[in-house]
Parts: C-alpha cells; sequence; structure tokens
C-alpha cells in the first residue's frame, strides 16, 4: 500500500530534498511539491492526502495558518529552520517537528511515526494475504512469512511449512505488506523484520538463510535495523 503526500515549503531545495528522501520508500508517494502555499492549499482542498510535510515560515500563508484549514485527516510533519513554534505545531497535533537540515536517519524517525498511527488502525481481520497458487486461493498469514523471493514474474514466498509460488512482482507484494513488518532490502527480496535474525554490510539473515542487500537498499536498511 502507497500513502500518498504532499510536500510545502517556500525554499524549493527543501522541497526537492524531502521528494528525495520520499522516493526511497516503497510506501510512499509524493502527489506534488509546492512552494506556494496558496497553490498548496487549493490543490489539497480537491486532493486530500495522508501526508504533508509543512514549512512554518512562508509569504502570504504560514504553515500553522494553513493546517489549522486542513482536513483533520491529514498528518501533518513540519519541517522548519524555526525552533520557537514546536509547541504551537504539537497542538494541531503535528506527527514530528524536523528543524533543517534535516538529515534522512532524522525524516525516517518521523516516516515511522507516521506509519505506527496508520498502523495503529489496521483492521486485525487483514493480518494476512490472500495468495492465487494452483487455481486454489491460499491464506497466508503476516507473521508467517519469513521472506519473499522474486523470479522475474513469479514470487515465492517462504514460510515455516514450505514455499508458495505465485504469479505477481515484488513490487505488488511490496503495496500489501504492512511497511512497519515488512521491508524491501533487494530488487529481488523482501524480509519480515520481525524474522531478521542478523544484518551486516551487503546482507541480513532469515534464520540461517543469508539474503543479499542491494546497493539503493543498504542506506534505509542500516537505519532501521
Amino acid at each position: 500500500m502507497k500513502y500518498s503526500v504532499v510536500i510545502i515549503d517556500d525554499e524549493i531545495l527543501a522541497v526537492e530534498l524531502l521528494e528525495d528522501y520520499c522516493s526511497k520508500l516503497d510506501y510512499l508517494k509524493v502527489e506534488g511539491g509546492f512552494t506556494d502555499p496558496l497553490k498548496a492549499y487549493n490543490y489539497l482542498s480537491t486532493h486530500p492526502v495522508d501526508l504533508l510535510f509543512l514549512d512554518i515560515n512562508m509569504p502570504e500563508l504560514g504553515g500553522l495558518d494553513l493546517a489549522k484549514v486542513l482536513s483533520p485527516a491529514t498528518k501533518l510533519i513540519f519541517a522548519t529552520a524555526y525552533r520557537e513554534f514546536g509547541v504551537e505545531a504539537f497542538e494541531l497535533k503535528a506527527l514530528d517537528y524536523l528543524l533543517k537540515p534535516i538529515s534522512y536517519p532524522r525524516f525516517l524517525q518521523a516516516v515511522q511515526r507516521f506509519m505506527e498511527v496508520k498502523q495503529s488502525h489496521h483492521n486485525p481481520g487483514t493480518e494476512h494475504l490472500i495468495i492465487r497458487v494452483d487455481r486454489r486461493d491460499h491464506r497466508v498469514a503476516f507473521a508467517e512469512i519469513l521472506y519473499i523471493e522474486g523470479l522475474k514474474d513469479y514470487v515465492k514466498i517462504h514460510t515455516p511449512g514450505g514455499i508458495l509460488l505465485t504469479k505477481a512482482s515484488v513490487g505488488l507484494f511490496m503495496e500489501k505488506l504492512p511497511p512497519l513488518r515488512f521491508l524491501r532490502i533487494h530488487k529481488s527480496y523482501i524480509v519480515n523484520r520481525e524474522k531478521v535474525t542478523a544484518v551486516g554490510n551487503e546482507e541480513v539473515l532469515v534464520g540461517k538463510k543469508s539474503l543479499p542487500v542491494g546497493i539503493t537498499f543498504r542506506e534505509e536498511v542500516k537505519n532501521i535495523f
């Protein structure tokens, strides 16, 4: 599942930095980056999003004022160079308050808070996947999945009870899995975080099975584990 994101900051470099950070996470999709808060407000009026990164000191419409007129369903993370507005930001139920310059680990920590909130509303009745194998639907609990391996047009779902082979892509599976429990570590592998027993620079272990960590995923793996 992907969560929609909008970034609002009157500095284009700040917008581009957060866009780059978001692009590293499979479960976030940036719907728009705005340097004009009025244009952003008009967009959000008809395009509600899951998560908003919001600067505070902006011309015409400041971030705190903008936050007051947005849908309460929109989760807020403030990103600013000013320390003094933290109390007011949290009164607006902001999930986090990032001070510039924003490092990737600090950004990731804020996003994890967002994901914890989203997962807290996750329906317990959907703690599983329905997987089509040999013309039959198999119900596989998230807790039973060790890791997922991509093989061209197919994926293998590795469980303690054996392997299920189904026609799909690794990317499609990543969209269906709860991001707080599963992590993509390679273009061909997704792991259940709870099943990881050891982490190295270029590999993770699930039990005694060594799985490679792709170059583009190493920073995220390092920060999470």
